[in-house]
C-alpha cells in the first residue's frame, strides 16, 4: 500500500546487520508485496548504510546515513521475528529478510533511478556487530538438601533439587523458566540470589562471581538483583503501610532522607500504575493484582538490572494476569530490565519471553528461542507441556493430539538413571534408561537433551512432533478378566 512516491531508488542487497548498495531518497512508507519484494519509502539513507546495534532499548537498530550524527529512522526486532521500521509518522511491519536477499522496488519504472553498483553480501567486508556481554551467566549450578532422620536428625541422604543447570541472560532479555510443579524452578531462582546457599556451581553477574561475595559486598550486589515473589498476600507485611514496605529497600541500601524516600515511593507507585495516593493504605485494602503491582514497585526501588520473577501471576485471575504481564513488558521497555520469568504455564511464558528454558526434575531439557520452543519443540516433555495449553477454538482443539504423561514426576531424592524423563516418555529407548543424553544444538540455536536426535529415529534437530506418539498401555484392574 503505497501512498506517495518521491525521490530515487534502484535496488539493494541485504546481509546480517547491514544494508548494502543502497541509493534511496524517499520519505513516505514501507510496503511488503505479496511476491516477497520490498518497497522502501521511509528511509533516507545513502550507499553503504548500516544497522547499528544500540544497547538500550534492547533489540533496537538505527538506520544511519554515513556522515550524519542523527538517525532518521530506526527498526526493532519483535518477539515473533518480524522487523518493524519506524519513521516520524509511520510504523509498518515487514517480513524479515535473510542474508543475500535481493530487494527491489516494484514501481521502479515510475521513479528516476540512480544507477548503483550492487555489492554482494559475500563479497562485502564483514561488519563488526556489537554483541552484548551476558548480564548473568550460570554454570553447573547444583542445589542439594540433606535428608535427615531420627531424633538426632542425622543425615541419611541428599536430595538433588537442582542438578548441573547452566544458562545465560543478556541485558534487557527475558528468559522464561518453565516446568511442572516439583521441577525446582523456584529453587533455581532463589539460589541465584543466594536466598539459599547453592551447593556448587558458578553464578556470574556482570562479571562478578556472586557465590564468593559476603557481607556488604553481597548486600550491594543484591541491589542489582531483585525478586518478585509468587504470593502477593504473604510477601507484604500486613502491619506496614504501602509506603513503609516499598520504601524499606531505600532505608537499608541508601542514605535518602524521609522526604526523598516518600518522593521515590510515589514515583514507583506511579510507575506500576497505582499512584502516590495509595502510599498510606495497608495491604488488606488492595486486590491481588494491586498487591502484586506493589511488590513489583518494591523490587524496582533500587533500580535493579535483573528481576527474578517467581510465578508472579500464578495466583491471579486471567484478566489480572494479562495486566501484570503487560506491566512487566512496559517496564522492560522503559527501564531495560532483564527477567528470569518462572512459571508453569507455557502460554504465559511464551508471551513475555525472548528465550525459554524447559526444566524437568532439576535439569534443563530444552533451551532455545521462544518461537522455536513453542512452534517446533525438540523434546517430548516440551511437546507434552504445549499440548496441555487449551486453544480457544473448538474445531482446532478437537483436532489436536493431546500428549498425556504417564505417572507422576519421580522423587529428586532418588532420580531415575539415564534420562530423567524416560519413566514417563512414550518414546523411551533402552539407551534412555542407561545413558544421560548429551546436549544437541540445532541450527536455529535450540539446545535439547534427548537421545531421539542421535539414536533411534535420529531426528537430528527436527521437531519431536513429527513422531507418532505411542499409545500408553491400558492398565487392567485386579481381578478383571
Amino acid at each position: 500500500m503505497v501512498r506517495s512516491l518521491s525521490g530515487s531508488i534502484d535496488s539493494i542487497t541485504t546481509g546480517p546487520g547491514r544494508l548494502l548498495g543502497v541509493s534511496v531518497r524517499l520519505t513516505e512508507c514501507v510496503d511488503l508485496n505479496r511476491d516477497g519484494c520490498l518497497d522502501l519509502f521511509t528511509l533516507d539513507v545513502a550507499t553503504g548504510a548500516e544497522l547499528w546495534r544500540m544497547s538500550l532499548p534492547p533489540r533496537t537498530y538505527f538506520l544511519r546515513t554515513e556522515g550524519q550524527e542523527r538517525a532518521d529512522s530506526f527498526a526493532t526486532i519483535s518477539e515473533d521475528g518480524r522487523i518493524v521500521i519506524f519513521s516520524a509518522e509511520t510504523a509498518v511491519a515487514i517480513e524479515e529478510l535473510g542474508a543475500n536477499a535481493v530487494v527491489r522496488c516494484l514501481r521502479s519504472e515510475e521513479l528516476t533511478l540512480t544507477p548503483v553498483e550492487l555489492t554482494h553480501w559475500n563479497e562485502a567486508p564483514p561488519s563488526t556487530p556489537t554483541t552484548l556481554e551476558p548480564l548473568l551467566v550460570v554454570k553447573n549450578l547444583c542445589q542439594e538438601f540433606p535428608i535427615r532422620k531420627g531424633i538426632t536428625r542425622r543425615i541419611v541422604g541428599r536430595l538433588k533439587a537442582v542438578d548441573d543447570v547452566s544458562f545465560e541472560i543478556a541485558p534487557g532479555e527475558t528468559l522464561g523458566l518453565v516446568g511442572e510443579s516439583g521441577s525446582a524452578k523456584s529453587t533455581t531462582g532463589r539460589a541465584l540470589l543466594r536466598l539459599i546457599e547453592p551447593t556448587s556451581g558458578e553464578i556470574d553477574f556482570d562479571g562478578t562471581d556472586v557465590t564468593g561475595l559476603k557481607g556488604k559486598q553481597l548486600r550491594k550486589m543484591r541491589a542489582s538483583m531483585q525478586m518478585v515473589f509468587q504470593d502477593p498476600y504473604s510477601s507484604l507485611d500486613p502491619k506496614r503501610t504501602i509506603a513503609e514496605s516499598v520504601g524499606e529497600p531505600l532505608v537499608v541500601h541508601t542514605n535518602l532522607g524521609r522526604k526523598q524516600r516518600e518522593a521515590r515511593v510515589g514515583e514507583l507507585l506511579e510507575l506500576v500504575g497505582l499512584g502516590p495516593h495509595v502510599a498510606h493504605r495497608y495491604p488488606h485494602e488492595f486486590s491481588g493484582g494491586q498487591r502484586q503491582r506493589i511488590a513489583i514497585a518494591r523490587s524496582l526501588a533500587l533500580n535493579p538490572r535483573l528481576l527474578v520473577c517467581d510465578e508472579p501471576v500464578s495466583s491471579l485471575d486471567v484478566s489480572t494476569q494479562s495486566q501484570v504481564i503487560n506491566l512487566f513488558v512496559d517496564l522492560q521497555d522503559e527501564l531495560g530490565l532483564a527477567y528470569l520469568f518462572i512459571a508453569h504455564d507455557l502460554s504465559v511464558v511464551s508471551h513475555i519471553s525472548d528465550r525459554i528454558a524447559v526444566m524437568y526434575l532439576g535439569r534443563l531439557v530444552e533451551v532455545g528461542p521462544a518461537t522455536e520452543i513453542v512452534q517446533r519443540p525438540r523434546h517430548p516433555y516440551t511437546a507434552a507441556l504445549l499440548s496441555a495449553i487449551p486453544i480457544p477454538d473448538p474445531v482446532v482443539q478437537r483436532q489436536r493430539a493431546r500428549v498425556v504423561l504417564r505417572g507422576d514426576i519421580p522423587s529428586p531424592a532418588n532420580p531415575p538413571s539415564g534420562c530423567r524423563f524416560h519413566t514417563r516418555c512414550v518414546f523411551a529407548m533402552d539407551i534412555c534408561r542407561e545413558v544421560d543424553p548429551p546436549a544437541y544444538v540445532t541450527a536455529d540455536g535450540t539446545t535439547t537433551y534427548c537421545h531421539l536426535h542421535t539414536e533411534g529415529p535420529a531426528l537430528a534437530g527436527q521437531p519431536v512432533t513429527l513422531l507418532e506418539a505411542a499409545r500408553a498401555p491400558v492398565s487392567t484392574p485386579p481381578g478383571s478378566s
